[in-house]
């Protein structure tokens, strides 16, 4: 059983970098520049460039093709081109190839799978591209609102735990923990400034995950969730006009915590103040509609 997503290498990506490094060679850059861009090391360029050049095929010969080669010769040598644009041209040209293009072929002939005249497997369903877009949205606006919180300095440091910060929300349907996103290796302070590690990825921030989808799914009208520090002067600024779920101790079960409250109750919380303990740092659970509703309330306190 093959997939195409073998044959694509084979088929695409190593003959779409072998032509596109002869060119570029011819063009008077140098291997190391090749490979930088081609993403593969310099003896692999190297490779590329002493092979004999590959007799056409469906996919090289295409016009299609011939084109990528020639955008990307272009704007590489006027410098107008970016690598996530580059990205981007590439995998344009391969899903159009995979749908019903050279690419599919080359699938149907090296697969023993006996596919169907009207096989629709690499097209994105209506639910997938749903789900995709979705979950870029919840991405971004997650990492947008975090850069607005970085961007204020000592106002928002001043408010991140040692544990560091985590940020975390989803969209307006979702009750499952996968579907929730969050920052690997949290929000971190740095020279009394923040610091985001890395972009948002679902399944990371399992405790506020965890907070978050037992509220959706007592129909909470919250989508976002974000842990600060704890003080008395800190719950002091921002509980005013919010109801308030107050720990006495480091909450070790927050599933059985919150199943102590109806879903009425659930649902007017916005604020969890979590007391620490030994080795628990006392933190601050701060929910809000969206991501950037969470940044306007804290940098309008602070």
């Amino acid at each position: 059983m093959n997939f195409i997503c073998e044959i694509v290498p084979s088929s695409f990506l190593t003959p779409l970098r072998r032509i596109i490094a002869q060119k570029l060679s011819s063009e008077g850059l140098k291997q190391t520049e090749i490979g930088s861009l081609l993403g593969v090391s310099q003896p692999v360029i190297s490779s590329y460039l002493s092979s004999a050049s590959s007799p056409p095929s469906s996919i090289t010969s295409n016009p299609l093709f011939k084109g990528l080669v020639s955008k990307i010769i272009t704007r590489v040598t006027e410098e107008t081109i970016t690598n996530i644009e580059l990205i981007e041209e590439i995998c344009d040209v391969c899903q159009t190839f995979r749908t019903a293009g050279p690419l599919c072929e080359a699938h149907r002939r090296m697969s023993e799978i006996d596919f169907l005249p009207n096989c629709s497997i690499c097209f994105p369903s209506e639910t997938s591209r749903k789900i995709f877009d979705d979950r870029l949205s919840v991405t971004k606006e997650l990492y947008e609102a975090a850069i607005k919180l970085v961007a204020s300095g000592e106002r928002f440091a001043s408010l991140i735990p040692e544990v560091g910060c985590q940020f975390v929300g989803t969209t307006e349907d979702t009750q499952e923990i996968k579907d929730i996103a969050g920052f690997p290796g949290r929000i971190i302070k740095v020279k009394d400034k923040g610091q985001i590690i890395s972009y948002p990825e679902f399944g990371q921030g399992a405790t506020l995950a965890q907070i978050l989808g037992y509220f959706k799914r007592q129909s909470s009208k919250f989508n976002s969730l974000i842990s600060i520090r704890r003080t008395d002067n800190i719950l002091k600024i921002i509980s005013p006009k919010k109801e308030v779920l107050l720990t006495v101790e480091a909450d070790k079960d927050w599933i059985q915590t919150l199943q102590a409250f109806s879903t009425q109750e659930i649902q007017e919380i916005e604020i969890i103040a979590d007391a620490g303990g030994i080795g628990l740092e006392p933190l601050i659970y701060l929910f809000g509609k969206t991501p950037n509703d969470i940044i306007e309330f804290l940098l309008s306190k602070f």
